[in-house]
């Protein structure tokens, strides 16, 4: 069913629509301005869901598991993406992220695996660990020069993702965040890292393929490749 539900409402519960399985597109009236925790998790048929400016948050697990969603656009006036949102939305392809978010929470995008564009606004300043973990489509995606930490895991596992430019401003990145991008064969990475974490880039064509010695990623001494020479430390 397709529901429109009238502008005199300002405020939607929590998991008002949760696993509401017949439920196929909503228009969320001009008036909300907060879509709260599991408002629509597990509506596994909703295909469109159309979000108003002047929504300014998406709570946790909103759409989580809403698998028919094929695509969604976030509006400017959104600030907060919160914690697993949208997690294994798996048909959503192509996802248009407001100029004024500043947060996009852990998982938020987890197992959104048939999703290949997504443009990240210089506008967010955090984007939290697993957040497009899983995302298997993903072949390009910009980090803006607003983000400082690239938390654990964020890139873990996605296979298309070819190539990574590392801007200046981003100074740690945490453990496993590109582990297994298969086919990451192009990485950029600034001077201006000073912390690396464990098995960031393990089973990646572009580290697999660096030769033995000692590997530097930007001014860290990450490890050492190959066979230490006896007497090495």
């Amino acid at each position: 069913k397709s529901i429109s539900i009238p502008d005199s409402v300002t405020s939607i519960g929590d998991g008002v629509f949760s696993a509401c399985i017949n439920l196929i597109s909503i228009i969320i009236p001009k008036n909300v301005n907060r879509i709260g925790t599991e408002t629509f998790e597990e509506c596994n048929n909703l295909i469109s869901a159309v979000i108003p400016e002047g929504v300014t948050s998406i709570g946790i697990r909103a759409f989580k598991n809403c698998k028919s969603l094929t695509s969604i656009n976030i509006p400017n006036s959104v600030t907060m993406i919160c914690a697993s949102a949208f997690s294994l939305c798996s048909s959503i392809i192509c996802l248009n992220v407001g100029d004024n978010v500043e947060t996009i929470a852990s998982e938020a995008f987890f197992g959104c695996s048939s999703l290949k564009h997504i443009t990240i606004p210089n506008s967010v300043k955090t984007i939290g660990n697993y957040a497009f973990n899983g995302c298997t489509e993903l072949t390009d995606i910009t980090i803006p020069n607003s983000i400082t930490n690239i938390e654990e895991g964020l890139f873990k596992g996605c296979f298309n993702l070819s190539k990574m430019n590392i801007p200046n401003s981003v100074t740690e990145i945490e453990d496993y965040a590109f582990y297994g991008c298969w086919n990451l064969t192009d990485v950029t990475v600034s001077n201006s890292l000073t912390s690396i974490g464990d098995s960031v880039f393990y089973q990646t064509p572009w580290f697999e393929n660096l030769p033995d010695g000692i590997i530097y990623l930007g001014k860290v001494l990450y490890e050492y490749i190959g066979e230490m020479p006896e007497g090495t430390t």
